[in-house]
């Protein structure tokens, strides 16, 4: 079986990230953690609707592909907005896409 291996450090939030944070409407926080390449905060401004180009650098990058709970969308890893609890499995909550963290901060 494989291992996988992940380093997680917290830092301050770039100016890309602080757009990205006031983007989708919600509150910069006073650090982040960041577990992929720095230029993948760059590929989370592309326009939402360039599906290919996020679906290939989430494949590239091994971020995960998966729809939507809310809207059914899929979107990647490196462009998840917030969470929502989970409804089969509480306490958990799971990622929605950024369209969906729009439409709730906006809410």
């Amino acid at each position: 079986m494989t291992r996988f291996s992940v380093t997680i450090a917290t830092q301050a939030p770039s100016r890309v990230q602080r757009a990205w944070y006031r983007r989708l409407g919600l509150d910069v926080p006073q650090s982040v953690a960041s577990t992929g390449p720095r230029y993948a905060d760059l590929v989370r401004l592309l326009p939402y609707q360039w599906r290919t180009v996020h679906k290939a650098f989430a494949a590239t990058h091994g971020y995960f592909w998966i729809p939507c709970p809310l809207c059914g969308q899929p979107f990647g890893g490196h462009e998840a907005g917030s969470s929502i609890p989970d409804p089969t499995n509480p306490p958990l909550y799971v990622c929605i896409c950024s369209r969906c963290t729009r439409h709730k901060a906006l809410a």
